[in-house]
């Protein structure tokens, strides 16, 4: 009978150990889990801080290169628009050039007729 009592008293204690160490298990299962989980967050977060980086830094640059070339346009606007006024007053003393002698000379013969 001692023999009996032993067996099991050996039974229980070793289901009491074998639960123990599934409960033990469980809880490191559901500690490593959460780890895990917020692991996972913290690298989720990484990265996404760093392709809003790296979109922060190339629409910087693009803008750059707008303003720049905006700049160039409006810099070749300027020089074409003082080329036209320059083409203008040329073509104003041209035209003022061919006209006035016309003009002087009828006004002249016009006088001369009238004395």
């Amino acid at each position: 009978m001692a023999s009996s009592r032993n067996s099991s008293g050996f039974s229980l204690r070793d289901e009491e150990i074998n639960k123990e160490l599934q409960r033990q298990d469980a809880e490191l299962d559901q500690f490593v889990g959460l780890q895990g989980d917020r692991i996972r967050q913290a690298i989720l977060e990484k990265v996404q801080a760093n392709q809003l980086h790296t979109l922060s830094f190339a629409e910087e640059r693009i803008l750059q290169k707008l303003f720049e070339k905006e700049g160039a346009k409006v810099e070749d606007m300027n020089w074409k628009n003082m080329e036209l006024e320059i083409r203008i007053k040329q073509l104003t003393v041209q035209d003022f050039l061919e006209t006035y002698p016309t003009v002087y000379y009828a006004g002249k013969y016009k006088m001369q007729g009238m004395f």
